[in-house]
């Protein structure tokens, strides 16, 4: 936490995010006692200073601040449907008392921790409601700053991802340095290629219509064309973001079926290792 806060840039916002696992009252004491943001999906219904359930008690049986409605995208893993889910929208601050468990000297014996909470009121028959309570250190004066306060948590899910492909794609854990100094480095440098993997993935789905010569130069996105659609043929303007993807995942295995869905992180890193190789060597084709 403080080497974060050390190395961030003075004119950056820092901001920790974390599921069920970061709900602790030592780390909600320590940001608190430093000055840093959070925002963290609690799992805990802790006691307030007058004996009540923070959850239960308090947070639920608060009167809504409103409503909203988020569209559920299909989830092919889990085989569910995309469908509109409505959510209320709940906001308070509170004190929460530090469980008897903790026998930690100086530290605090209460905390006021902002409290945002989303639940499906009425999902579904055949589906889990929707539900997050997230505990902040940010300010909630009004429902807009508690929906930031979710759409901040939303993005930690790209966390998740991130490291997906700088294990399982880049293969982190097999690099063999023989100092700390040269593993920082390597790390580093396969942290720029898995952010380069998911800007690609994700801004050809969200802003399909750009050219792709935003993220590759002419050579590469002529040859990517002519390797993809197995032609000689080379293109005469850039083309599109979404089938500059479909042509990476096409390298990567990808066929196209109607069960496939979105175009994964996978196929990407996948197609484009396939591609650099092949752009090295594009006279040859």
């Amino acid at each position: 936490m403080q080497t974060a806060q050390t190395n961030t840039p003075s004119d950056v916002t820092l901001i920790h995010i974390a599921d069920r696992e970061g709900d602790i009252y030592e780390w909600y004491a320590q940001a608190l006692r430093t000055n840093q943001n959070f925002v963290i999906r609690t799992i805990h219904d802790r006691l307030t200073p007058n004996k009540t359930r923070l959850l239960d008690d308090e947070l639920y049986h608060s009167k809504p601040n409103g409503y909203i409605k988020i569209l559920v995208p299909e989830n092919h893993k889990t085989q569910t449907r995309e469908r509109e889910a409505t959510l209320t929208l709940r906001y308070m601050r509170q004190e929460i008392k530090k469980p008897k468990r903790i026998r930690v000297a100086g530290l605090e014996s209460t905390l006021s921790l902002n409290l945002v909470s989303v639940k499906e009121e009425k999902p579904p028959s055949d589906m889990e409601a929707l539900e997050w309570v997230l505990a902040t250190s940010l300010e909630l004066s009004c429902c807009e700053d508690a929906l930031l306060v979710v759409d901040y948590y939303r993005q930690r899910w790209k966390i998740e991802r991130f490291h997906f492909v700088l294990k399982s794609g880049c293969e982190i854990e097999k690099i063999q340095q023989h100092s700390v100094d040269r593993l920082e480095l390597v790390v580093l440098m396969y942290s720029i290629v898995s952010v380069h993997i998911m800007m690609l993935t994700y801004l050809a789905r969200r802003f399909p219509d750009w050219l792709c010569e935003l993220l590759f130069c002419e050579s590469e996105w002529k040859t990517l064309y002519r390797a993809a659609n197995r032609t000689c043929v080379v293109p005469e303007v850039p083309y599109s973001m979404a089938d500059a993807i479909r042509y990476v995942a096409v390298l990567g295995g990808f066929v196209g079926a109607m069960s496939d869905g979105l175009l994964g992180l996978k196929v990407v890193w996948l197609g484009l290792n396939k591609l650099f190789v092949l752009h090295a060597f594009r006279e040859f084709i």
